[in-house]
C-alpha cells in the first residue's frame, strides 16, 4: 500500500478513520478529522 509516497502514520490514519464506512461515522471528512483528534489527545491542538 505504502511504497514511500506517503508516511507510515499518514496511511494508517487513512486506514483507520477513512474506512469503506467513514461516511456512516461523520457527515463530511472534516468530521472525521475532528473524531481523530478527539479520540487521541496527543494529536490535537
Amino acid at each position: 500500500m505504502n511504497e514511500g509516497s506517503i508516511s507510515t502514520e499518514l496511511a494508517q490514519f487513512f486506514g483507520a478513520y477513512f474506512h469503506q464506512d467513514w461516511d456512516l461515522e461523520a457527515d463530511d471528512w472534516q468530521r472525521i478529522v475532528d473524531n481523530f483528534v478527539n479520540a487521541d489527545p496527543v494529536a490535537g491542538p
